[in-house]
């Protein structure tokens, strides 16, 4: 990758940290986001439904609108959109603006945003060379959101007055969503026109959907990112109620899951185009490494050792993290064509956050209803998950080349 497509990672990186931070504000700034609005916790959650409703119901329109129009175009118009609404927050910050925010926020860093996004970094990358493209855009956008949420925490800590602390911290999300809205709209140029590709036709859609290729990818990138949350939600409670493990140390690994090891995703883009020469195949053997792990932690209830248990815990933090940041390479491997990709891309990715529906509701349920036990359960799922994950990664494989 040379250096001006890696800049051009870096400014998309950007433009990802500054659509996505503000919306999942609440995963560093929890009690703070709850003092500033005046909310209650279930409030806090009524704002991500909305959100997440709307983001799922966008993801294929959105997916058509980045084949028909300029990527330049979308990517700049979402952010300065998200940067009013941004502003808006730094004006007013009520439950009823917030509630308003949050669902327009479907729309800037959902709808054609995101398809759009992630078609702009694939259409940086070759089938060769994919996952190192997408390994380093992961790694740029943690890097990037974990600076501004370093930021926000030294702004909040500085201030007396929560509400006041947050509405800087929104202006300063709007003011990095500008910089990147220009950045993009100066130096990100449309592939797709230069190289005068067939324009997208509504008579695509239905040969996607009966691709079989674009159902296996949703499955393997599904089965990743399944164990990726589950894992970061549910290790550290089972280190504390199974284990009775301290609770600094539970934290500090629960940061290594979530913040550090999504870092490796260069490593990993790295090992499946020069080792494996596809993403897939690192997939296929990364689930069958997942699979083990998985079965082993069913057994909790033997009262494993507990360095064992540590180990268990980081190793799927490890694999999940590192290999989801380049887990949507997968479709460069494809034959799709590129003026059906964004419509791909979205078809794919409501698919692939279904999870997000699922996952709290059920395991929660039965973590309330069945206790630890239900521990056991939940790795059994994600034992399953991982089965899932090989099966559609060999069919996949077996599949390669098809469009």
């Amino acid at each position: 990758m040379d250096k001006k497509r890696f800049f051009i990672v870096c400014i998309l990186a950007l433009g990802y940290g500054a659509a996505f931070t503000p919306v999942y504000m609440k995963y560093v700034l929890y009690e703070p986001l709850l003092e500033a609005f005046s909310i209650s916790k279930a409030q806090v959650g009524y704002l991500m439904a909305i959100y997440t409703v709307l983001n799922t119901l966008l993801y294929i329109p959105g997916g058509y609108i980045a084949d028909k129009c300029s990527l330049r175009k979308i990517l700049s118009f979402s952010l300065v959109g998200h940067a009013c609404l941004c502003f808006l927050l730094y004006l007013n910050t009520s439950f009823i603006v917030a509630l308003v925010v949050w669902f327009l926020f479907g729309i800037t860093t959902g709808f054609a945003f995101w398809s759009g996004l992630l078609k702009a970094v694939l259409s940086l990358g070759t089938k060769e060379n994919s996952a190192i493209v997408t390994g380093f855009y992961g790694l740029m956008g943690a890097v990037v959101t974990i600076c501004m949420n370093l930021l926000f925490l030294k702004v909040y800590y500085s201030m007396e007055e929560a509400s006041n602390a947050m509405g800087i911290i929104f202006l300063l999300c709007a003011i990095i969503a500008l910089v990147a809205a220009v950045l993009i709209s100066i130096f990100y140029k449309d592939i797709e026109k230069v190289e005068e590709k067939e324009k997208f036709e509504m008579s695509y859609i239905k040969p996607l959907l009966k691709n079989k290729v674009i159902w296996l990818m949703a499955i393997v990138i599904l089965s990743t990112y399944a164990i990726r949350v589950s894992g970061n939600t549910y290790f550290n409670p089972f280190l504390l109620e199974v284990y009775d493990m301290d609770s600094s140390l539970v934290s500090t690994l629960g940061i290594l899951r979530s913040n550090v090891f999504p870092l490796l995703a260069p490593v990993a883009g790295f090992i499946a185009a020069r080792c494996f020469k596809s993403t897939t195949k690192l997939l296929h053997y990364a689930f069958f490494v997942l699979a083990v792990i998985f079965l082993v932690l069913s057994f909790s209830s033997l009262n494993l050792p507990s360095g064992l248990v540590i180990i268990a815990s980081l190793i799927p933090g490890i694999i999940s993290g590192a290999t989801f940041g380049i887990s949507f390479s997968i479709i460069n491997e494809s034959s799709l064509k590129p003026e059906v990709l964004g419509t791909a891309i979205g078809l794919i990715s409501l698919i692939v956050y279904l999870p997000d529906f699922v996952v709290d509701p059920v395991f929660g349920t039965l973590l309330d209803t069945v206790g630890n036990t239900g521990y056991s359960i939940i790795f059994i799922c994600m034992f399953i998950m991982a089965l899932i994950g090989i099966y559609a990664s060999k069919k996949l494989l077996a599949y390669k080349g098809v469009e």
